[in-house]
């Protein structure tokens, strides 16, 4: 084991691996690090006051945030680049996958990142490569390939439910609950423990297998401080502030948004639909004139659809179902098709856009 330099640490650093190092095995650092400390006690007098690392800080070797961040954002645009070109070549089987679609990119950055952040490659994506940091467990050692893939899972789930719908748009059932509790809870979670644990920069996905990641040239690892009882307090309380916003827009569309929840419903059982969304509201457009307004907007199973067929369609259900859609001053019809695997996705899509009279004439004249 290389023997690290005490010369590059603080004082606070210094004194944080006094208190963890095994005196016995290793005199000569402890040794060592007593002349540093003592060097820094005598030139206190001559030095500025600065700013040392607190106790909330990370122990020596614990990668950073913005450096977790820069590693993550290389990756993603590399997956982003595969993605894209797998498009290219099976974006007519992706559309057919419908809302499945996305468990084609889940696959992928299970594969990538469960393998690569495993002991197989190091620890290290390339991402992580480049800015020189690893996934180790807390006791330094290569981290096997299955928690390596339930690591990487548990990061990816929220991403990977993420504006998906169930096939043919009906939320109406428990699926926002879950949808909420994993995308807003977990994934809120994940998000707040990267950014504000500062003791050991340990998310959930980390703590769940015991896993933590340093710089790469890290050789000895401290013990590491347990997670902060506020943390846990606010992720309780993140997890059910999830729940029960699932829960608010599950009761919403089930009693006051009732009528749109039917229009939705109707539209995703046309035969060309595999997904439909519903939305009510008012814009105020220049001069301070409000416009009532219902934006209806289908996901098509192909491309292989008349667009402003399927708008009259689904403008006739919504003018039948919905007596509010007969009274708005804009009724509007988005017909789009494409994929969307997480990854990467590709979408045409039309907007056709009249007031209720305008949508009956068509009707009639197509009659």
């Amino acid at each position: 084991m290389d023997k690290p330099d005490f010369a590059k640490y603080s004082e606070a650093q210094l004194r944080q691996i006094l208190t963890r190092i095994d005196k016995e095995r290793f005199p000569d650092r402890v040794e060592e690090i007593h002349a540093h400390l003592a060097q820094f006690e005598a030139d206190r007098p001559n030095r500025p006051p600065v700013d040392e690392p607190g106790p909330a800080d990370a122990p020596v070797g614990i990668a950073g945030f913005w450096r977790r961040a820069g590693a993550f954002v290389i990756d993603a645009v590399l997956l982003a680049i595969v993605g894209a070109g797998l498009g290219m070549v099976f974006g007519n089987w992706f559309e057919s996958l419908d809302a499945w679609g996305r468990a084609v990119g889940f696959v992928i950055e299970l594969a990538y990142f469960g393998t690569m952040e495993s002991g197989l490659f190091g620890g290290r994506t390339i991402g992580k490569r480049m800015l020189d940091i690893k996934v180790v467990t807390v006791a330094g050692a290569p981290l096997g390939l299955g928690r390596a893939l339930l690591r990487a899972a548990v990061f990816h789930l929220p991403y990977c439910l993420n504006n998906a719908m169930p096939s043919g748009g009906d939320i109406g059932s428990t699926f926002p609950v879950v949808q909420g509790l994993i995308v807003f809870g977990l994934g809120g979670a994940i998000v707040y423990l990267c950014v504000f644990n500062r003791r050991t920069r340990q998310s959930v996905h980390d703590l769940l297998v015991g896993a933590v990641v340093v710089r790469a040239g890290t050789q000895d690892m401290l013990p590491l401080a347990p997670l902060w009882r506020g943390h846990v307090a606010i992720m309780a309380a993140l997890l059910v502030a999830a729940v029960g916003a699932g829960a608010y827009v599950r009761s919403l569309f089930n009693d006051g948004f009732r009528p749109l929840l039917q229009v939705q419903r109707q539209v995703g059982r046309l035969p060309a639909v595999r997904a439909a969304s519903v939305v009510s509201g008012v814009t105020v457009v220049n001069g301070g004139k409000a416009t009532t307004v219902i934006s209806i907007n289908v996901v098509t199973r192909t491309g292989d659809v008349d667009e402003r067929a399927l708008a009259n369609s689904v403008a006739a259900i919504a003018l039948a179902t919905d007596p509010a859609a007969r009274e708005v001053d804009n009724l509007s019809v988005g017909v789009m098709h494409g994929y969307d695997i997480g990854i990467a996705s590709s979408w045409t899509a039309k907007n056709f856009n009249a007031p209720p009279g305008a949508w009956r004439a068509a009707a009639m004249a197509s009659h």
